[in-house]
């Protein structure tokens, strides 16, 4: 399977929430991975490292509901301030301070009746602030 592409833009100083919808398909017990990172493929530790945990806390979770006969999984992104405030501009890619920072990111689902999968992938911005 071919990954989607959907991307990210999360605001410095405030918390990241997302929400995405896969129609058809019931995720309950799944296992979820994502990671952002510099560059895609880049080796060592993920800059940010999200797995499934309890909804209203930093990570992956999980809601399935049917609608019109159709199971809906609702995956949700929460990623906390203080770790999108961490991730600064590098002179090592080429970004300055005050400018947005740009880094990739996937999203591996096992679940929902298909093995493991990187279902979604794309940039993951950090858009600058000015209230902090």
């Amino acid at each position: 399977m071919t990954p989607g592409t959907l991307n990210l833009t999360a605001q410095r100083n405030v918390p990241f929430l997302e929400a995405i919808r896969f129609v058809g398909l019931d995720f309950t017990g799944g296992t979820f991975a994502l990671q952002v990172r510099l560059l895609p493929g880049t080796a060592g530790s993920a800059l940010i490292g999200l797995t499934n945990q309890t909804a209203g806390t930093q990570g992956l979770s999980v809601a399935v509901t049917v609608e019109s006969s159709i199971n809906v999984s609702t995956l949700t992104i929460q990623i906390d301030e203080a770790t999108i405030d961490a991730l600064l501009p590098a002179s090592t890619n080429g970004q300055k301070a005050g400018t947005d920072v740009v880094l990739y990111y996937d999203l591996v689902i096992t679940g929902g009746g298909i093995g493991k999968t990187r279902w979604l992938e794309g940039s993951f911005t950090i858009a600058e602030g000015v209230t902090v």
